[in-house]
């Protein structure tokens, strides 16, 4: 090793691979001129961050240039290489992790195997949240897990800045895919469509264009659907009352709610329950 490069890799006691998130490892870098790593693949997620300098990450026969400020994610089994520029070598940080809620985390951060760039606004707050992810490697456990966790996530929302994505990628898609997934997850309140598209960073023009190129759908078709469809799986499973059901799937009327269960399915709420027919789902 040079005296140009300097690594912290901190190894941490292996998670079962059915953890909620378990970090694997982080670590710093600042590498020689020229200095490469790969071609090599891993069991788990991976994310690099550039401090400073600059360098190139490949895969799937691309080469990305990044420099402060950017960073790319890994994916389980994806051969990649990554080397530092020759005058300007890149400092980085790092940080593997695994587990069952992974790659579900990820999409929430703009990032996937189709869209491995990202970017931070503030640069500054994202390296001190890296290092505090290095220094809590050194706590003792177990309070040592739930501070890596802390940390990590807290870099994640950082990522609020994604780089321009790959050729080929669609740029709206993940815009599409963390709207359906705010919708799913508050359909039961007053949302509207503007607080959805406020969610994801996009206008509501936008968003209505991304959103039915993806779905098919506009999102407000999609979460009266949704909420319809909930309604009717708990008409026809749920103890709960025909009012209490329209209440809690985000309707503020209840002869509104009949109005429109009967449109979409073609029977009352009431009807539904008692079976005297199986609506079809909307479904996305």
């Amino acid at each position: 090793m040079s005296d140009a490069r300097r690594v912290t890799d901190i190894m941490l006691p292996q998670k079962s691979q059915d953890s909620f998130v378990a970090l694997r490892h982080c670590g710093h870098e600042q590498c020689s001129p020229g200095h490469t790593f790969g071609p090599s693949f891993r069991d788990h997620y991976l994310i690099h961050f550039v401090a400073a300098g600059r360098g190139t990450f490949a895969k799937a026969g691309r080469h990305y240039a990044l420099g402060p400020g950017q960073g790319f994610l890994i994916v389980p089994g994806e051969v990649t290489t990554y080397y530092a520029d020759m005058e300007q070598p890149w400092e980085y940080y790092w940080f593997g992790f695994a587990g069952d809620a992974a790659a579900h985390i990820l999409p929430l951060c703009g990032l996937s195997n189709q869209s491995p760039l990202f970017g931070c606004t503030d640069l500054p707050a994202a390296v001190r949240r890296a290092q505090r992810l290095l220094d809590c490697a050194n706590l003792p456990a177990p309070g040592r897990d739930c501070a890596l966790l802390a940390h990590m996530f807290a870099f994640l929302s950082l990522m609020n800045a994604p780089s321009p994505a790959p050729p080929g990628a669609d740029p709206g898609s993940d815009s599409a895919y963390r709207a359906l997934q705010y919708l799913q997850d508050n359909f039961s309140y007053a949302i509207t469509v503007e607080d959805i598209a406020r969610q994801v960073g996009l206008s509501r023009s936008q968003l209505f264009r991304v959103f039915k190129a993806k779905y098919g759908h506009s999102v407000k078709e999609a979460l009266v659907g949704y909420r319809l469809d909930t309604a009717r799986r708990m008409l026809q499973g749920s103890p709960y009352t025909v009012t209490q059901i329209c209440y809690s799937c985000g309707f503020t009327d209840l002869n509104h709610f009949s109005k429109m269960f009967r449109r979409r399915y073609g029977c009352s709420p009431r009807a539904c329950r008692r079976g005297d027919t199986l609506p079809p789902s909307f479904g996305i």
